[in-house]
């Protein structure tokens, strides 16, 4: 089990390097009986590492289903593509963290993809600040400062469908993308903004508009869904199925500040609204930053707290307190959802 991370010192003289890291996740000797929520360490050494000169890694996305890493580059360097190589990329072959080529075992490392000139010009005219992928990893949607949001297609990263703010009278012009999540089925991208303002985005409709021959006045509009907040600002989202297999139907779970405290609260979509279910406390301070996987989210505090909830009842499973010496900035669980 290997964790991806990056960071650094950014373009200043702060001796810290910037580097992104393929690093391995072992058993805490110093804890005795090896249960609890430190049983478990991040290696010293990492498996592999990749130096990315001036330029920090701030934010990132594995590629679902697919050996590509998408990072999210400051001072506005736009994106960059990784391939994971060797025993990264190799799942089930060889020892962990290495992989096997003519019986030799290769060292799991970072290989940077080339995406043109044009490309990468084109992220570069905007500040990028989020990326996510759908579940499948056939693409993903990236969010820019200037609250535009571009799908594209993982392979070729070519251009799929957009979404302009300016366009549509229910989402503000201003403030950028701060977080972004797919739906189980692919068709729905919930969206925050940096200003607190939450939206979810039919990916499916604004598809079927864009390639219909017989466009209605203002069917250009993408369709979208807008959260009721209730005077709090959302900071974090996740989407997660409810039901069987035949009547799955999508609801969204999203962290928000009101005051000095946080809260959660799950909504259902329907055709043309969210349905608020579930609202429960997180925090007595702000929540920083929240993921989920299957029927788990956890959410991370501004004093450095994270909490595990299940869902859809929102029941708390685990809170750790001081688990980060400052705010927490990111959070990820494994995929069997026991880390």
């Amino acid at each position: 089990r290997q964790v991806v991370l990056g960071g650094g010192g950014g373009a200043s003289s702060t001796g810290v390097a910037n580097r992104l890291l393929l690093v391995d996740v072992e058993k805490n000797p110093n804890i005795a009986n090896g249960t609890g929520p430190h049983a478990s360490r991040l290696s010293a050494d990492p498996a592999s590492e990749c130096h990315t000169g001036d330029i920090t890694v701030v934010k990132g996305a594995w590629v679902a289903t697919k050996p590509y890493f998408m990072a999210v580059m400051s001072g506005g360097d736009g994106l960059a593509k990784y391939r994971l190589t060797g025993g990264a990329a190799k799942q089930g072959e060889g020892k962990e963290g290495e992989g096997k080529e003519g019986g030799q075992a290769t060292k799991v490392g970072f290989e940077k993809v080339a995406l043109g000139e044009d490309k990468t010009r084109s992220f570069k005219q905007a500040e990028i600040k989020v990326v996510a992928s759908n579940s499948d990893g056939t693409r993903v949607a990236v969010g820019f400062a200037t609250g535009k949001i571009v799908i594209y297609e993982t392979g070729e990263m070519g251009e799929f469908l957009a979404f302009n703010p300016a366009k549509h009278y229910l989402v503000p012009d201003e403030g950028g993308v701060m977080n972004l999540c797919y739906s189980p089925c692919g068709k729905k991208l919930g969206v925050v903004k940096d200003d607190g303002f939450a939206f979810v985005w039919d990916t499916a409709a604004s598809q079927a508009v864009a390639k219909s021959k017989k466009k209605k006045k203002g069917a250009q509009a993408p369709r979208v869904v807008v959260f009721e907040t209730k005077g709090a600002g959302a900071r974090g989202i996740y989407a997660y199925s409810q039901g069987d297999e035949l009547k799955k139907k999508t609801e969204f779970v999203v962290g928000m500040n009101k005051g000095g405290t946080s809260f959660l609260r799950t909504f259902a979509l329907g055709s043309d609204k969210l349905t608020s279910r579930r609202k429960v406390k997180a925090f007595d301070t702000r929540v920083s930053a929240l993921a989920g996987l299957g029927s788990l989210v956890a959410v991370g505090s501004s004093e450095g707290d994270i909490a595990v909830f299940s869902l859809p009842n929102l029941s708390r499973v685990m809170m750790v307190r001081s688990a980060h010496m400052i705010f927490v900035t990111d959070l990820a669980f494994s995929n069997d959802g026991k880390q």
